[in-house]
């Protein structure tokens, strides 16, 4: 299920206008935040377990990232980065190992 998802999601491409945005972030934020289940970002980052994603040349490159407590936000830890090939079950095996956290746990089903 969640090697499928994130198949999903790198063969969609949606790029969001950095104009628009800057117009309206407060909208955006605000609407991501409901979304998410937050009413606050320092919340969301301490509470989620974040990775980025990203698909080019036919190869599945996963970053994870830490939250940073002294300034919040989170940090990426590219010398940890993988790297798998963009099939579900190579994408659920190299990114199960990088949600440690209790609250991902039924993704994996």
């Amino acid at each position: 299920m969640l090697g499928e998802l994130v198949l999903t999601i790198t063969n969609t491409t949606k790029f969001i206008d950095l104009k628009e945005w800057a117009k309206d972030h407060d909208s955006y934020s605000k609407a991501f935040l409901s979304f998410a289940g937050y009413k606050n970002f320092r919340r969301l980052e301490k509470e989620t377990a974040c990775v980025i994603i990203k698909l080019a040349n036919n190869v599945i490159t996963i970053t994870p990232t830490e939250y940073d407590r002294k300034d919040g936000g989170f940090s990426h830890l590219v010398d940890k980065e993988v790297t798998c090939s963009p099939d579900a079950e190579s994408i659920y095996e190299h990114l199960i190992p990088l949600l440690k956290r209790s609250n991902y746990e039924h993704l994996a089903s």
